[in-house]
């Protein structure tokens, strides 16, 4: 009987230590692709900007995980239909800005990696929709859309 109660714990944490992973190098990558371009100060306020996005979502998420569902859930949603938006009418240059709709994906996903911690299920319904979403936005899309995946199905495990 044990095994029962391990199991969903194993699957959250795992869950946890991977988006804590892909978060990490993640916004490394962010900070490298900002510093190539644009560079300058432009580079330190995307940098920032998603910095003080992910930390924000990642602490609500700590602090009160029944109130953040609604708002992860709203900008989850918000940022999917952005994502299939902007690759079917390029609404972001990529040359110019790059990834817009990636770097949001992994801001939220770090939100919703603190909630999975208490709150697996819709974390990881959630992550499946912002995991599927960047498939479709190609290139790092897809790079981060993998560890996403893989972090929405242990959430769900867990749950």
């Amino acid at each position: 009987m044990g095994g029962m109660k391990t199991l969903p714990a194993i699957a959250r944490f795992s869950g946890f230590g991977l988006i804590v992973f892909v978060a990490v190098f993640g916004g490394a990558f962010i900070i490298g692709e900002s510093i190539m371009d644009p560079g300058g100060p432009a580079a330190i306020a995307l940098a920032v900007t998603w910095a003080v996005v992910a930390v924000a979502l990642a602490a609500f998420s700590v602090w009160r995980p029944e109130r953040a569902t609604r708002p992860l859930t709203v900008l989850a949603i918000l940022l999917a239909v952005f994502i299939v938006v902007d690759l079917v009418v390029g609404v972001v240059p990529r040359d110019e800005v790059g990834p817009v709709g990636t770097a949001g994906a992994l801001a939220v996903a770090v939100g919703l990696g603190f909630l999975g911690v208490r709150r697996p299920a819709p974390a990881g319904r959630l992550l499946l929709l912002v995991g599927v979403a960047s498939v479709g936005a190609g290139g790092s899309g897809v790079t981060l859309a993998v560890p996403l995946l893989a972090v929405a199905v242990l959430f769900l495990l867990a749950a």
